[in-house]
């Protein structure tokens, strides 16, 4: 089998969706650093950076395998509720938008 090279453009991994929201940060930290306290200072931000989304990951992991069996017995159950909430949720939001610019003179 051949390997395929992970690009945005093309079908990739799910971490590519996670870089919205993970990199503006990440460049705000180290670009932060950089501008006040140099590329010393940047260095400890970016190991501080990832030692704490190794923690943040590391726990995440550990609560899914320890905690697995019980949350598929309790969630299980409720996912059939899901759909029928998001529903509801959707039209809620579509009624405030309407309700919103009513209210405002902008309809």
């Amino acid at each position: 089998m051949r390997a395929r090279h992970c690009s945005p453009d093309r079908e990739g991994p799910p971490g590519w969706a996670a870089h919205g929201c993970t990199l503006p940060v990440f460049l705000l930290a180290v670009g932060t650093a950089i501008a006040t306290s140099g590329v010393g200072g940047a260095g400890l931000v970016l190991a501080s950076y990832a030692a704490g989304m190794a923690l943040v990951l590391l726990i995440v992991a550990l609560a899914a395998t320890t905690l697995g069996d019980v949350l598929r017995s309790v969630i299980f159950p409720l996912l059939r509720w899901v759909q029928p909430a998001a529903a509801l949720f959707l039209i809620a939001a579509g009624g405030y938008i309407v309700f919103y610019q009513v209210r405002g003179g902008l309809w």
